[in-house]
């Protein structure tokens, strides 16, 4: 699923994609327990990681000055989150600060 067809099925759910700010304190939250039903109850979200990385709104901004032409491709590139192992999945580039990225026209499963 691309990046539009994935804000287009969260939109259809009146839902939206979260940025990878929001998607790591989603992390944090869940990691600490601190989630809560709308009775007050402790709930968890043990499925956050699995084989297909999530789209994120957040467009990737390296701190790098070199090629102009490679600098604006990473700048359209946006930060996955949700992924167990980045080698598992293929097609995508790894920042050298970790960050999984991918082109808005790259295809999930």
């Amino acid at each position: 699923m691309s990046f539009e067809a994935a804000k287009v099925r969260a939109n259809s759910h009146n839902r939206r994609l979260p940025s990878a700010v929001e998607y790591e304190a989603i992390l944090n939250a869940a990691a600490n327990t601190n989630l809560h039903d709308a009775s007050g109850r402790p709930v968890s979200l043990g499925d956050l990681f699995d084989d297909v990385a999530e789209w994120t709104t957040t467009m990737y901004d390296p701190e790098w000055r070199g090629n102009d032409s490679a600098l604006a491709k990473l700048r359209t590139m946006h930060i996955l989150k949700g992924y167990r192992d980045p080698t598992k999945l293929p097609g995508l580039s790894q920042a050298l600060d970790g960050n999984l990225l991918a082109a808005p026209d790259t295809n999930s499963p």
